[in-house]
């Protein structure tokens, strides 16, 4: 049996391949610069570049990641793009974090996981049928995260596990307990913090048709796709990002994904979706917003263009799908030359 495991970062790889006797003789492969890498390892991080990616006889089965920050506020979609592109490839995904740990700062507090990662991660294991775990970093009775290595020892028992099953996920009783641990913890949470059930301030919900109006009375009419208009209602979401501060990629790429999951999105494509998506950054225009996110397939800023059907700046709109059709163009004439 071939193992191999490839990492972001060597400290990461030396850590994951002391999590079982499995793993032992792998061999450590640092994740080299897009278009450096074996092709299924180029296909995972083309959204961002996982913790870990471990490959038994040349075939990816499991991607995992690894955080000490409880995905709350902005972290709750910094890593997101991450799971989905696994997700897509129908990899199982492992997300390593804190439930629960104490922000430090001058607001020190205990800090609680975001009740909405748990459902944006069961509709898209549902929607993929890819299993999506999160198992939780645990801390100590001060909230703060324990590091004796003994905060592994759930995760280590599953790796086994999944070794002795073939990494037949159905078939692990392992991964049944963390699925209820997962249910429990949500509602925990939503107990906790009833609001997680609504979107955040930043989104808003609305019937396409008064969108469309409000659109074309700001910016005269604009041709939008017929997809679009077919549908009843758009998800808008606001990045109140300035002029000066627009070349952003986090939390913004990744969180309009967890958005996608929990409203609009109900196929395994961005076609497939019964609400629109729309981003919506009202204080920058068309001009600047290109000359700080270019759409570079090379950085996670393409996905400014790959995931909404719009975006909606100060002076104008970008039909994403314009986009995509002249990436494919592109693509195209490439092969013929």
């Amino acid at each position: 049996m071939n193992v191999q495991i490839f990492c972001d970062a060597l400290q990461e790889g030396l850590w994951f391949k002391k999590l079982s006797e499995k793993l032992r003789d792998a061999e450590i492969k640092t994740i080299k610069s897009r278009g450096n890498n074996p092709r299924i390892i180029e296909e995972l991080i083309r959204y961002d570049r996982p913790d870990i990616i471990l490959l038994i006889n040349n075939k990816p089965v499991l991607v995992v990641e690894k955080t000490e920050e409880v995905p709350t506020g902005h972290n709750v979609g910094q890593r997101f793009a991450r799971i989905v592109r696994s997700a897509e490839l129908h990899i199982p995904f492992i997300y390593f974090c804190p439930f629960v740990a104490m922000k430090h700062g001058k607001y020190a507090n205990q800090c609680y996981i975001n009740a909405r990662l748990f459902v944006a991660v069961k509709n898209m294991s549902k929607i993929h049928n890819t299993p999506i775990l999160i198992i939780n970093w645990k801390c100590d009775d001060d909230y703060e995260l324990i590091r004796d290595g003994s905060e592994d020892k759930e995760l280590k028992e599953l790796i086994n596990d999944l070794f002795q099953n073939n990494f037949n996920f159905g078939n692990s009783i392992i991964v049944k307990k963390i699925l209820e641990k997962m249910d429990k913890e949500y509602n925990e949470r939503i107990k906790m913090f009833p609001n997680y059930k609504n979107p955040p301030p930043t989104v808003k919900i609305i019937k396409t048709s008064d969108f469309i109006k409000e659109i074309n009375k700001t910016f005269g009419n604009i041709e939008i796709p017929k997809y679009f208009l077919e549908r009843d209602y758009t998800l808008l979401y606001r990045l109140g990002m300035t002029p000066e501060k627009c070349r952003r990629e986090d939390p913004f790429t990744g969180t309009q994904l967890v958005y996608d999951y929990i409203w609009c999105r109900y196929g395994e494509t961005v076609k497939e979706r019964k609400i629109n998506l729309v981003l919506t950054i009202p204080l920058v225009t068309i001009k600047r917003w290109r000359e700080a996110n270019p759409d570079d397939l090379h950085r996670k800023r393409h996905l400014y263009y790959t995931i909404p059907d719009l975006l909606v700046l100060k002076d104008g709109i970008i039909v994403t799908n314009k986009i995509k059709k002249e990436r494919k163009k592109q693509k195209t004439l490439g092969e013929i030359k």
